[in-house]
């Protein structure tokens, strides 16, 4: 139990609406420490692994972003630590927090334009465009080099599920 008028932080993110989480991160009112988003990612992450087979609509979407969330805090503390920079210089820890939910999503999902704009309505900001137009490339093809397949494709091959292909099978060519 915490005191009287105080909280904790990790509490406040693993407990609260999915909705709520995903604002704290995108929003620079509270400080989130490096622990709790380290935390927070790897106890999302498993929950993202032994959910994602399931029966059930459990989603895959959203966890991705509050997995990419917390990454990209991490990512903020990382850089800052290696790069120094004066506070009037400094990228907000929210734009990492985007980025980072942007390259999970196009790295698991091969999403690219469609996301692009997902995210841009998300920050209501055109001046990160940029940025997540090459986070995004760059998740991508790194997510086609590494694994050939996006999560949905896995999820419907997993379960027998008919996929179109590019390509015409050869047993149904007539040539």
């Amino acid at each position: 139990m915490c005191p009287d008028n105080t909280f904790d932080r990790l509490a406040t993110l693993l407990f609260d609406t999915q909705s709520n989480t995903i604002k704290t991160f995108m929003s620079d009112r509270r400080e989130i420490l490096w622990e709790n988003a380290l935390i927070f990612g790897v106890i999302w992450f498993i929950f993202l692994c032994l959910t994602s087979g399931v029966a059930a609509p459990l989603g895959i979407f959203i966890p991705c972003i509050l997995i990419g969330c917390s990454l990209g805090h991490l990512y903020y503390k990382i850089h800052y630590m290696i790069f120094e920079a004066p506070d009037d210089q400094m990228i907000r820890p929210s734009t990492f927090a985007i980025l980072g939910s942007t390259a999970v999503l196009a790295g698991s999902t091969r999403m690219t334009y469609s996301l692009a704009v997902i995210m841009l309505e998300t920050t209501s900001s055109v001046d990160i465009f940029l940025p997540i137009i090459f986070t995004l490339f760059v998740s991508y093809g790194s997510g086609t080099l590494l694994i050939n397949k996006s999560i949905y494709r896995s999820a419907l091959r997993s379960k027998n599920i008919p996929l179109l292909m590019k390509d015409i099978p050869k047993e149904n060519t007539h040539y």
